[in-house]
């Protein structure tokens, strides 16, 4: 299971029946925008070829995670809110379509 811990700027993956997660994206407890942090992260998802995606509130972008990498690769979003075609506002959730086209909201 992996959940994104908002006020914690991360995300985890708990095995369910363990004690305890493992911290997989961004700094516990420490906001950031640069490609290794996140802020108040909404959503996560994982594709067929185990890479990551995670939706950041405050960072109005869209990361992928590869796996075993914590550092994220932008997909979407430029980091500065806004309603240009290239940009986003506080994306909370998101989806990908058969094709791997992105639906955020």
């Amino acid at each position: 299971m992996y959940i994104a811990n908002k006020a914690g700027h991360s995300v985890m993956k708990w095995k369910i029946g363990d004690p305890s997660g493992t911290f997989i994206a961004g700094t516990p407890g420490v906001a950031g925008s640069n490609s290794t942090s996140l802020s108040d992260p909404n959503a996560v998802r994982l594709d067929l070829y185990g890479n990551l995606y995670v939706s950041e509130f405050n960072n109005h972008r869209i990361q992928m995670f590869s796996p075993n990498n914590s550092t994220g690769t932008t997909i979407a979003g430029t980091g500065v809110f806004g309603i240009s075609t290239n940009q986003l506002n506080g994306p909370q959730g998101f989806t990908f379509d058969s094709q791997m086209n992105l639906y955020a909201s």
